[in-house]
């Protein structure tokens, strides 16, 4: 393992607001020391001072480090790494980058609004397809945000387009990744996990089950559970019950690799606020297939088939996300890059560091094998 060594900008490391103060100024020398102490002020207050902390910090402008701390030792990089991931996004893609989420056919619409044919939701790699505004911090209050929005823009603007009936199948088109879910190293405890959440082209709300636990009236009585975005997808199960005041919460989770049944069960004091817990949906195309079919439905969109998803063959590299569809009838743009890079580099979400990777791995088409090269 090598050791891994940050280098970051000559940027006061805590408090960005706080200005130096008089006798801070002055010498190069009298900054660093400055740097030194406002570091070691974070690292050795609270819970930061029972962490192992390896720093380095470089002036590019004065061709040296100006802080160091444990750089010659092995740390495991961690969410570190995402850092890497981000300013690759900046550079190659552009902090106005946007992701296309695609509606389109190979059919034809006939007078009557019959598409004679397969409907298909094509994924681009949109980590956040709901199009909420993403929180800066996890405590920051999120605006209320229906994660279903953007299919029902979707489908709006495909009964726009005259669409009334498709007598073929709803295709959830998931070929822009690679058909590989988890990256290696998840223990299968982990798969259950908001932070283990499966990675595909096509996602929703985090590709999470967000599950809210609530007391009872009284002592004795069953907990209240409500989950977000609501689908039918999982039978639910619920085995909570409502302790007294005081007591210990203490809530669980269950669903077995490859079930639909998700069970949650344990104790919720009378006076605990509400609760999420954080599920990953173990398969996020159907539900999304699922849900898309019923804002098709809300807007007098008739599906006669049944729903699929595509994983392969994958589109060409450097093809946008229904490249190869010649009807076109709906399209979600996504937020700016930058937004969800701010997301990623300050609440640290897996599901949106990995699909950023994966979208930048397509912008090049990958070097054939050293034995097929010139």
């Amino acid at each position: 393992m090598l050791p891994l060594l940050l280098l970051l900008p000559l940027l006061p490391f805590a408090h960005p607001s706080t200005p130096l103060r008089a006798g801070e100024r002055g010498s190069p020398e009298s900054g660093e020391a400055a740097l030194a102490k406002r570091i070691e002020a974070v690292i050795n207050r609270g819970d930061a001072a029972k962490a192992f902390w390896g720093i380095e910090v470089f002036a590019p402008a004065r061709g040296r480090t100006i802080y160091s701390l444990n750089a010659h030792r092995y740390f495991l990089p961690a969410s570190v790494a995402k850092l890497f991931t981000t300013a690759a996004a900046m550079d190659l893609l552009g902090p106005d980058y946007q992701f296309r989420t695609v509606v389109g056919a190979r059919a034809r619409i006939d007078r009557n609004g019959r598409l004679l044919g397969n409907l298909y939701l094509v994924g681009g790699g949109d980590a956040d397809l709901a199009g909420c505004a993403l929180p800066y911090t996890p405590e920051e209050k999120e605006e209320a945000c229906d994660a279903t929005r953007a299919l029902d823009q979707l489908a709006e603007q495909v009964a726009a387009n005259g669409v009334r009936v498709v007598t073929g199948d709803l295709i959830v088109d998931q070929s822009f990744f690679a058909p590989e879910p988890y990256a290696p190293g998840w223990a299968v405890g982990d798969l259950l996990w908001g932070y283990g959440a499966p990675v595909r082209a096509l996602s929703l709300a985090d590709n999470v089950l967000t599950v809210t636990v609530e007391p009872g009236e009284q002592a004795n009585d069953r907990g209240r559970l409500a989950w977000e975005p609501f689908t039918r997808f999982y039978d639910v199960q619920n085995q909570t019950w409502t302790a007294p005041a005081g007591a210990e919460t203490q809530l669980y989770v269950r669903r077995d690799p490859g079930s639909r049944v998700l069970e949650v069960s344990g104790p919720i004091a009378l006076d605990q606020k509400p609760r999420r817990l954080r599920v990953a949906l173990e398969e996020p195309g159907e539900v999304i297939g699922e849900l898309f079919r019923q804002a098709l439905e809300r807007h007098g969109v008739r599906l006669l088939g049944g729903m699929a998803q595509r994983f392969a063959p994958a589109p060409p590299f450097t093809a946008e996300p229904g490249a190869g569809l010649p009807v076109v009838l709906a399209e979600h743009v996504s937020r700016p890059l930058i937004e969800d890079v701010t997301l990623i580099n300050k609440v640290s979400v897996n599901l949106h560091a990995e699909m950023l990777l994966r979208v930048l791995g397509r912008q090049e088409p990958p070097p054939a094998p050293i034995g097929e090269r010139p």
